[in-house]
């Protein structure tokens, strides 16, 4: 017996704003081997990865609270729990030894940086009409 699969809400903007903060990472990583060798690209390259896997995850969470009939809490748990795991990674990372403090953040950046960014160049005018008129 197949159960119901509940239905995807993608946000329309989520993959631009990806690509960008996953292109900006690359940037980053590559820029600072360059600049600083192999220890500052490693912890520019755990940031960005940080910061793609949870845009990615915020984005997956915020669909499914979108279209989740009936008690959100599941998806409420599911978000704190990556947010324990985020803090967690971080913590790892630094007290581990593994990356310095101002890579990793730098590589971070790569998420607002990316996300502003991808707004700027792939907005789409149709979105700012419907918040305008609301």
């Amino acid at each position: 017996m197949a159960t119901p699969e509940t239905p995807r809400v993608r946000s329309p903007s989520l993959r631009p704003a990806l690509v960008t903060v996953s292109s900006l990472g690359c940037l980053a990583i590559v820029a600072a081997f360059v600049l600083g060798g192999k220890q500052p690209a490693t912890g520019v390259a755990a940031g960005a990865g940080l910061a793609v896997a949870n845009l990615w995850a915020f984005g997956r969470l915020g669909s499914g609270l979108l279209s989740a009939k009936g008690s959100k809490a599941r998806w409420i748990a599911l978000a704190l729990g990556k947010l324990l795991v985020l803090f967690g990674l971080v913590v790892l990372l630094l007290v581990g030894g593994i990356v310095d403090p101002i890579p990793l953040a730098l590589g971070y950046m790569a998420m607002p940086a990316g996300i502003t960014l991808s707004y700027a160049v792939f907005r789409n005018p149709g979105l700012d009409r419907n918040r305008e008129s609301a």
